[in-house]
């Protein structure tokens, strides 16, 4: 009896013992790849695609769950599929289809109420679906769009009141809306557009003035509108464009001049936009762009210049912009381009030399000028700079290299140091320059 006994304790062991190690290290390996991407799933069998592995698929893409049978689909693997991604319910039978679950797929993703249907969408359903985004309510009937659920929605989207049936629209609902996004009111059907509902959401945007009725524009708000906004001139009808509210939008943003149309541009208004932004130059008529106009635009706005004429731009604007802002250099006209443009540029930023006409880089007093004002400039440096009768031949420069070397040597490239060095070498005798040390700073900063 004892060696039966045994025997049976020793049988039940047997079939009681874990798995073999290389089975459970084949299904670890397996989990973890998916683990780290899901897409291994595809290259799985049917008996690899164990409870664990499906899990971890829809953890990472719910949507994966439409690859998988009933028998993998068990509810911890439909659960965590919906709450990866709502829209995984489409694929859930409609006994899995609980409020339950339909709840916890339009909570994380309202679009998700399209795939539900009849007794599936619930007031609970449909109000968590639109509170979720509101433009779910495109997918509701108009039984289904409650007050509350239609209230949800356009508080969570605004624009969402272009999918709430006519009937269902009330002056709560519409104001909710416009509180969320002003622009709402081109929804809003007429007799819903109230003095309130108007005033809120133009407060909400500014743009909703457009869909306002003209008595609820009064003068009190289209003048904050065009003091707070730029555009706001676009917005407003040409009926309430008064002369006062058009002095008053350019006076503010000069850039408001765009949104006229021509539509009471006048020399005043011109004048008065360029003086408070030189920029609006460019949205002014060109038959309004008198030689006064531009020059006040420049001086107000260098960066104007790249908005005028090549016949627009005189040599004194060109040098006042300059002088002001150097880098404005390269939309001048090279014909404009003159000695003292050149010269006023490059003293203040040297990295401007780039942009000076060949004829005048030959002239020393350019690049001693650049390379004080700026040493990174010596990158800029050319080989032909240094031939016969250029700029690099000429004693004052190869004195102000021979002077800086040591200063300009971190700022050279690989051919402005072959150049600079090979000069001042090559003039050794006339400088009194030491050939070694220049040959061995170029040696150890090429290194």
């Amino acid at each position: 009896m004892e060696n039966n006994s045994l025997l049976d304790v020793l049988r039940r062991s047997i079939r009681s013992a874990p798995k073999s190690s290389a089975a459970e290290s084949a299904s670890a390996k397996i989990l973890k790849a998916v683990l780290k991407n899901w897409t291994h799933f595809h290259n799985l069998s049917p008996e690899q695609r164990t409870p664990e592995v499906c899990l971890a698929v829809v953890k990472q893409y719910g949507l994966g769950i439409r690859w998988m049978n009933d028998a993998q689909r068990t509810p911890r693997v439909m659960i965590a599929a919906i709450k990866q991604n709502g829209e995984a319910i489409e694929h859930l039978c409609d006994a899995h289809r609980t409020e339950k679950t339909c709840l916890i797929a339009v909570t994380g993703c309202g679009w998700a109420i399209k795939h539900l249907t009849g007794s599936q969408r619930t007031p609970a359903v449909c109000i968590a679906a639109a509170r979720q985004n509101g433009n779910a309510l495109r997918f509701m009937s108009a039984q289904q769009q409650t007050s509350a659920v239609c209230l949800a929605g356009v508080t969570a989207n605004g624009m969402s009141l272009g999918f709430v049936n006519d009937d269902n629209q009330s002056e709560q609902v519409c104001a909710a809306a416009v509180n969320r996004d002003g622009q709402a009111l081109m929804y809003v059907l007429p007799q819903f557009r109230t003095e309130s509902v108007c005033v809120a959401a133009i407060a909400q945007n500014h743009a909703a003035m457009s869909h306002s009725p003209l008595e609820f524009l009064t003068d009190e708000i289209v003048d904050a509108a065009a003091l707070a906004h730029a555009d706001a001139l676009k917005y407003i009808p040409r009926e309430r464009r008064t002369d006062h509210l058009r002095r008053l939008a350019v006076g503010a943003h000069g850039s408001a001049i765009r949104f006229l149309d021509g539509d009471g541009e006048t020399p005043e208004l011109c004048l008065l936009a360029v003086t408070q932004d030189g920029l609006a130059i460019g949205d002014i008529c060109k038959t309004m762009r008198t030689v006064l106009l531009c020059e006040i635009a420049v001086a107000q706005n260098p960066d104007a210049l790249a908005l005028l004429n090549r016949g627009q731009i005189s040599e004194e604007m060109a040098l006042a912009a300059v002088k002001r802002k150097p880098s404005v250099l390269p939309v001048i006209p090279v014909g404009k381009r003159t000695s003292d443009v050149c010269l006023a540029a490059v003293e203040q930023d040297g990295l401007m030399i780039e942009f000076v006409p060949d004829e005048l880089r030959e002239s020393a007093k350019f690049w001693v000028a650049a390379l004080t004002a700026t040493p990174r400039a010596a990158a800029l440096l050319r080989a032909s700079d240094f031939k016969k009768g250029r700029a690099g031949s000429d004693a004052q420069l190869l004195g102000h290299l021979k002077e800086n070397w040591k200063s300009l040597l971190p700022h050279l490239n690989a051919a402005s140091i072959n150049s600079v060095a090979g000069a001042l070498v090559k003039h050794i005798e006339s400088e009194d320059l030491d050939a070694g040390t220049v040959q061995r700073d170029r040696s150890e900063h090429q290194t």
